[in-house]
């Protein structure tokens, strides 16, 4: 699908949502800067070390895309359809660009391309994708609860106590998934797939995915994207010592799966906007160096997420562009 079909085909109702979605990205933008003196905002950005900064930003989207597309690439062999790294790529790279309008549609075009290149139906594709989010969502919760049990920051921090109970119930739930779909995959329960309201959920092709992942493949892929999750909260660290301030390593990976969630629901385009308002309440007490010794410490998170999220939105369309000029993708016919 080439960029200027996309262009001829866009329709105004059809992408109504997305364009409220970057509009309400704008207001909350609007209404954080709106409280920064202009004198401050210019002050922070004349300040910034573009050069450092730029490397930090490269140097995280290409070690991000090269775990990102292992991952998927043993995914998809080991549940799916044969498929080349290199298709992979090209393939993720297409993905990347859908997800700066809609992140939803981002990851549902990779289902969407598996039914319609790789004859893959299209509920084992969506399962395949579910899976992999469920398991980012796992290791999120895993790391947030070490991140709890090492933190022995002595100073008061009232929503590390808020989500500690939060996370380990979440914990819970995860692991009474798994024990759930491995209690239906036995035998001795295989007659509950006729009864309702079990009948047409576990018949679906969604609920096969989830019967067929045995715990070794669960103990793979949990190993297999926690470099990932890994290196996407590091993001958020490295965003911060890319401008000279420190932040101790506890606390960036208490709030980054927090923040890193939030910025990936469906309410603004790359968590802009939101992401900033968490940043500012969750990082800004934590935070030291030159920037914050001469500016607020809020209003220098607020100019530097916003920053980074940029430079992220930027690194994804120039892959998605590369994707489109040399991969001719169609989601309905082949891929080169």
């Amino acid at each position: 699908m080439r960029l200027s079909h996309l262009l001829r085909t866009f329709n105004m109702k059809k992408h109504l949502t997305n364009i409220l979605s970057w509009a309400f990205a704008g207001l909350i933008l609007a209404y954080l800067f709106s409280k920064i003196p202009l004198d401050q905002v210019q002050g922070i950005f004349a300040s910034l070390p573009l050069g450092r900064f730029v490397f930090f930003a490269v140097f995280y989207f290409v070690v991000m895309l090269f775990f990102d597309v292992a991952g998927l690439h043993w995914l998809l062999n080991r549940f799916c359809t044969p498929i080349k790294l290199a298709e992979i790529l090209k393939l993720r790279g297409y993905s990347y660009l859908v997800m700066i309008l809609n992140y939803a549609a981002g990851q549902g075009s990779l289902a969407l391309y598996l039914k319609k290149k790789k004859q893959v139906p299209l509920f084992r594709a969506l399962g395949a994708v579910m899976f992999f989010n469920f398991i980012d969502l796992f290791n999120l919760f895993t790391i947030t609860f070490v991140a709890l049990l090492l933190d022995n920051a002595t100073k008061e921090d009232p929503i590390k106590t808020l989500l500690a109970p939060w996370i380990t119930v979440l914990l819970v739930l995860t692991f009474l998934w798994i024990v759930f779909w491995r209690v239906l995959s036995a035998e001795r329960f295989s007659h509950w797939q006729h009864k309702r309201p079990f009948c047409w959920f576990l018949k679906n092709d969604m609920a096969h995915f989830f019967r067929e992942v045995t715990l070794s493949d669960y103990l793979k892929a949990w190993l297999g994207r926690l470099p990932t999750c890994f290196w996407a909260i590091l993001g958020l660290y490295f965003s911060i010592i890319s401008v000279n301030l420190l932040m101790p390593l506890a606390k960036v990976f208490l709030y980054g799966p927090l923040i890193g969630l939030v910025g990936s629901l469906p309410i603004t385009p790359a968590g802009l906007g939101t992401t900033q308002i968490l940043s500012v309440k969750l990082l800004a007490p934590w935070v030291s160096g030159p920037l914050v010794d001469r500016f607020d410490a809020a209003h220098v998170i607020v100019a530097i997420t916003l920053l980074w999220g940029v430079a992220n939105l930027v690194l994804k369309a120039l892959m998605g562009l590369i994707a489109l000029a040399f991969g001719s993708y169609r989601l309905t016919g082949n891929a080169d």
